[in-house]
């Protein structure tokens, strides 16, 4: 034997005898040292020494044939639908995981179990039975199933053998799973069940790839899942994750005007199309809408226009959104306003939501992906809604040092306009809650276009938004109320910051004493004759936070353009909260 230079593999090989009994175990090994004689090279002859001692190679153990089948558990006992194709009633195990060798057989005998149960669903209403290799049927043409006998109650089983177009070969070491699907007859009785399994009596002919000796198998006995026909429905309902009610510039684009959750029953549904309804038609109409899109997550799906007078539209996909059976699918409707002012269609805080019309057949519809039946949705939607203005503030909190409450600073608040136009400011109100104190006087607002709060706003004496008027006297106590009244409106211009602080002369302030300052939000639009009402009005409604979007000039106080804070981002209901101590 001559072994050329250099590190090589050598692979020992050898046939195990047929007597051999199974479980024995074969450990080869060599002695190089002393075992392998006249060692020499072959281009100088010189003798070779062999250093290693001797040893082992991997243990070998003598396996026969083996191959053990059952029933999974899945599918899950679930509803299937009259007119499905391709429906999955039972997963085959076939386990050659303590086999020695690969195995393999041709037909294999299945089981149909009527159940003896008055719901128990005849075999022949099942066609066009296969078993499935992932992808790849193994019966095909005239090996196809199609069931024509009847189980009764006095024979309540039916063995349909299922015979392969080759040789199914399971791999030893590994467990391969066949599925077994049927298409189900459209005149399928409502509530029948069918039930797919096997027998630990069924005889499958097995042999070893290559030995080819007979394996005796070992079927363990399994009824499969109840699958019980019933028909397809579609719910839509609002989902949890649906934005609450907010407030959005006129011609904006991409409002998220409600999340919709879809759920498809018993089986998948391809959704076609979506049908749409304006819910507040008395506070908005379809000149306020430019577009409505529909989304699936980051992908555009859909989109749908309201006209003239219209207050339903229909999105028709070019591609069907898929909804997978007995899960919830979300798809988000966003909306595209329209501008708001001079010779403009968009009406001043209209309230436009925007919900799926499920109420008729020309509303939201899909098509069952297994049974090709119609499936129109049910159910309902009720969103928040987006209220519409020119332009609209943001609120936020600045910072002073919580300590020192002593230097009579009691808050700090920027509101910006949003740049489609600038906003006005006709109210604002706070409370005061104090403790350890002696008092507060001479409550006042200032007004800076800096952060610096060193530029006073126009129009105002060294930024002084109140007048002495509003001067509460002395206060103390756990809320006061403190109104402030502009001497003038305050205008905030587009794009723009504007900060302001309320101050106060702070008496008999000791170790502990504190001040809490809330500028206060609204917990509900105003109720007013029409959409938007004068200062006065709103003022009236209990307005804390009086406000304009300015619709097609600079509004004055008698003009009919003014709000409430309800919405306003950055000022909660129950208001901004900044609290001083010493």
């Amino acid at each position: 034997v001559t072994f050329p230079d250099g590190a090589k593999t050598y692979t020992l090989k050898g046939k195990v005898a047929s007597a051999i009994g199974n479980g024995t175990i074969y450990t080869l090994s060599t002695t190089p040292s002393s075992g392998w004689t006249n060692v020499t090279g072959q281009t100088t002859g010189n003798t070779v020494t062999i250093s290693n001692a001797g040893f082992s190679m991997n243990s070998m153990t003598v396996k026969g044939a083996a191959l053990a089948v059952s029933v999974a558990t899945t599918p899950s006992a679930q509803s299937i639908v009259a007119g499905g194709q391709g429906i999955v009633f039972a997963n085959y195990q076939f386990d050659a995981s303590q086999s020695g060798e690969d195995v393999r057989f041709a037909s294999i005998p299945l089981v149909y179990d009527n159940g003896n149960s008055a719901l128990a669903a005849n075999p022949n209403q099942l066609s066009s039975c296969q078993l499935w290799d992932g992808s790849v049927a193994l019966n095909q043409g005239s090996n196809v199933v199609n069931p024509a006998s009847t189980a009764t109650s006095s024979t309540p089983t039916l063995t349909q053998t299922f015979t392969f177009d080759s040789q199914f070969v399971v791999p030893k070491g590994a467990v391969k799973t066949l599925s077994l699907k049927c298409n189900v007859s459209s005149t399928a009785d409502a509530n029948s069940q069918f039930q797919w399994g096997i027998l630990n009596g069924a005889s499958i002919s097995v042999t070893g790839v290559t030995s080819s000796n007979d394996v005796a198998e070992t079927v363990t006995t399994g009824s499969g899942q109840v699958m019980t026909n019933a028909s397809g429905s579609l719910v839509v309902s609002t989902d949890s994750s649906s934005p609450s009610y907010a407030l959005a510039a006129a011609g904006s684009t991409g409002n998220i005007a409600g999340v919709y959750k879809f759920r498809a029953t018993n089986e998948a549904v391809n959704l076609n199309r979506i049908g749409l309804k304006l819910t507040n038609a008395a506070s908005s109409s379809a000149s306020d809408l430019v577009q409505v899109s529909i989304w699936d997550g980051a992908m555009q799906v859909g989109t749908a226009v309201f006209t003239g007078a219209n207050t339903v539209a229909t999105s028709t996909f070019n591609s069907a959104v898929v909804l997978p059976k007995d899960s919830d699918k979300m798809l988000t409707i966003k909306v595209d306003l329209a501008m708001v002012g001079t010779s403009e269609a968009g009406t001043q805080g209209a309230l436009i939501a925007v919900d799926v019309n499920s109420a008729d057949t020309t509303g939201t519809q899909g098509t069952g992906s297994s049974s090709g039946n119609t499936v129109n949705a049910s159910g309902s939607t009720a969103v928040a809604g987006v209220r519409m203005f020119k332009s609209l503030p943001t609120f936020a909190s600045d910072t002073l040092p919580t300590n020192g409450v002593g230097d009579g600073r009691l808050m700090r608040f920027k509101v910006t306009a949003n740049s489609a136009g600038q906003v006005g400011f006709n109210q604002f109100k706070f409370t005061l809650a104090t403790s350890t104190i002696t008092g507060i006087t001479n409550v006042n607002l200032f007004g800076y276009t800096d952060a610096s709060y060193s530029t006073g706003i126009s129009g105002f004496t060294s930024g002084q938004i109140a007048t002495a008027n509003v001067t509460p006297g002395s206060i103390s106590g756990s809320s006061y109320p403190i109104t402030i009244t502009p001497a003038s409106i305050v205008s905030v211009p587009a794009g723009s910051t504007y900060y302001f602080e309320l101050r106060g002369t702070v008496a008999g302030v000791q170790t502990g004493s504190s001040v809490s300052t809330t500028l206060l939000g609204d917990s509900s639009y105003p109720s007013l004759a029409t959409l938007m009402g004068t200062s006065a009005a709103v003022v009236s409604a209990s307005g804390n936070l009086v406000w304009t979007p300015n619709a097609t000039s600079t509004s004055v106080a008698a003009s009919n353009d003014w709000t409430n804070g309800y919405g306003v981002v950055g000022l909660p209901s129950s208001g901004m909260i900044q609290t001083r101590s010493n």
